[in-house]
């Protein structure tokens, strides 16, 4: 195994003895501090992914429901979207909570997850960029306000619209302990979580 010593910059890679990889990246010069996070990365065949559209129900608690054009009822399902793709690269970026954001440690996660998913979208459009397929994590922020909220029924920029994979039906619990060995956490009124991960795959 290949290890490394201190941070700098954006390239320290270990080389664990198992199926992925993780690199542990820094970001400087953000506020309130640089940002140190983690970069997990699997190759996956797609017959792996658990999903079912049955999952997607799940997304009728969420405010987003009905009102952006990447969310359920508006996503396709997982098989009609990847159509002959074989392969995934599943890429998690997996972020420490500040103590010191939000008020709640309901509001905490919330800023942490919109600053995990913004590092992830501009990886996977990159990606896209080079004519891959990708999905992301979350409701797509591409437009500052999603056409369906204003009453249209088409997307205005689908180049950009980014589909998350739950809402494609992906159980996300079930990848990521399949691709990395551990657990998603979430925050509570009760409980706040230690991480934040954004999932993500490119398919080919």
């Amino acid at each position: 195994m290949d290890r490394f010593s201190g941070i700098n910059g954006k390239i320290r890679r270990i080389l664990l003895e198992k199926d992925y990889q993780v690199e542990v990246l820094e970001i400087n010069g953000e506020s309130p501090s640089s940002l140190v996070y983690e970069r997990y990365e699997a190759v996956l065949p797609v017959q792996q992914f658990v999903h079912n559209p049955g999952f997607t129900l799940a997304c009728e608690t969420c405010p987003n429901y009905q009102k952006n054009l990447s969310c359920p009822p508006d996503s396709p399902v997982f098989e009609d979207y990847l159509n002959k793709m074989q392969t995934a690269r599943v890429i998690c970026l997996r972020i420490p909570q500040d103590p010191m954001e939000g008020s709640t440690p309901e509001d905490r996660y919330r800023k942490s997850f919109r600053r995990a998913r913004g590092l992830l979208t501009r990886e996977l459009l990159g990606f896209r960029q080079k004519g891959f397929l990708i999905a992301g994590c979350g409701a797509c922020r591409s437009c500052p306000v999603c056409a369906l909220e204003e009453g249209e029924k088409d997307c205005r920029n689908p180049d950009l619209r980014i589909y998350s994979l739950e809402s494609l039906g992906t159980n996300l619990t079930a990848l990521t302990r399949r691709c990395f060995d551990f657990d998603l956490e979430w925050s509570s009124p009760e409980s706040a979580a230690q991480f934040v991960c954004a999932i993500g795959a490119v398919f080919y």
